[in-house]
């Protein structure tokens, strides 16, 4: 029976073929090498040093102290002539002492939570903000003394050391 199909010989195909083959295979690895190398390079190559940064010069805790106390002053007057609720003194009160601690030690204590500052290890800090919490939160704050609590801030920005 003979056949009308005749097989090529293997090595008859085109020999373009066989290189758009071998660079489509090759290239790439080429290409990843090369990049290797210059991410090599890059890596081995001495980092500039950083110019240091002069440290920050040392506060002035008197004035800072000085300045905390004169905005609890303000915020007392304002509650006294009536321009500021209980919960708006409670929060300004809130955001002087945080602020306070901030410029006094550095610590971000501006957006932290209770829990957080709890673990700061400020006792003073955390048992002001927490008698602050509710008249500042709850809808319903129930029994709060203002005036009180203005004279806990003042005395805890007093007693920071």
């Amino acid at each position: 029976m003979s056949t009308s199909v005749s097989l090529q010989e293997p090595f008859s195909y085109s020999l373009n073929l066989l290189l758009a083959l071998g660079a489509a295979v090759l290239l790439p690895l080429l290409i990843m090498l090369i990049i290797k190398l210059i991410m090599k390079g890059k890596a081995i190559a001495p980092k500039k040093k950083e110019k240091e940064q002069p440290a920050p010069p040392p506060i002035d805790k008197d004035r800072v102290r000085g300045k905390y106390l004169a905005i609890i002053n303000e915020i007392e007057k304002k509650y006294d002539s009536k321009e500021l609720d209980d919960r708006a003194a409670y929060l300004e009160l809130s955001s002087a002492v945080r602020n306070f601690v901030h410029d006094y030690t550095g610590a971000n204590t501006q957006n932290m939570t209770l829990n957080e500052i709890g673990a700061l290890g400020m006792p003073s800090l955390f048992n002001l903000i927490k008698e602050f919490y509710r008249p500042e939160f709850a809808l319903d704050s129930g029994e709060t003394d203002v005036k009180k609590s203005i004279d806990t801030a003042r005395k805890v920005v007093m007693s920071w050391s």
